[in-house]
């Protein structure tokens, strides 16, 4: 699943934990835990929060990698 991997990725470059992001999206860290492992998916309102949260847009959190 694209949003996980991109999610981990670009929350990883900005240096915020998941416990960070949890709580400023008032979710649980297992919640985020579970988005980056591809096992849940936000709906779309909350994927559009992370996406603001993190400073990119919704398409660049569902992008595709290259060759997939």
């Amino acid at each position: 699943m694209e949003f996980g991997e991109n999610l981990k990725r670009l929350r990883e470059m900005q240096g915020i934990s998941q416990a960070e992001l949890s709580e400023s999206l008032g979710v649980s860290q297992s919640i985020i835990a579970q988005y980056e492992a591809g096992a849940k998916a936000p709906n779309v309102i909350l994927a559009a929060k992370i996406a603001s949260t993190l400073g990119v847009t919704i398409d660049t959190m569902m992008q595709r990698k290259e060759g997939a």
